[in-house]
């Protein structure tokens, strides 16, 4: 079995922004579904919430202008410009099924960060499945 990770790369410029861990919850905004019922989603893959904390769902870290959430371990931020906005994504494929996961945080101040507003997508195709889920929310410094 051959295990692929595949980052992808949205934009040019590598982020410089301050260290932070974040807590809060992040609510499900979209569902694609194919191949999985809604309960199914809701009870492992997609749920309608993610608690962000160190006893919740996962954390989200950024350390070293990489952003650690979810599959997206130590995955490097990329920003377009001022650094407030950055994004990370990451593509993976086992056993004919491809995962692939995408993060877009607006921080409140590039260099000490005290607030995230966050959209994270994430999605699986392969092997009958044919699912995508977005989430959104604000999260708060830890």
């Amino acid at each position: 079995n051959a295990f692929v990770i595949k980052v992808i790369v949205l934009f040019s410029n590598a982020a410089t922004v301050g260290n932070a861990k974040f807590i809060g919850t992040l609510t499900r905004t979209a569902l694609n579904l194919k191949g999985i019922s809604e309960s199914e989603a809701e009870e492992g893959i997609a749920p309608a919430t993610f608690k962000v904390a160190i006893d919740g769902d996962s954390e989200l870290i950024i350390a070293g202008n990489k952003v650690s959430f979810r599959s997206l371990g130590e995955t490097q931020l990329f920003t377009s410009g001022d650094n407030k906005v950055v994004e990370a994504s990451v593509e993976y494929s086992d056993a004919g099924t491809t995962v692939k996961e995408y993060i877009k945080i607006t921080l409140d101040n590039a260099s000490t960060p005290t607030t995230a507003q966050v959209e994270y997508q994430t999605g699986v195709s392969g092997n009958g499945l044919d699912y995508s889920a977005t989430y959104t929310g604000n999260l708060t410094k830890q």
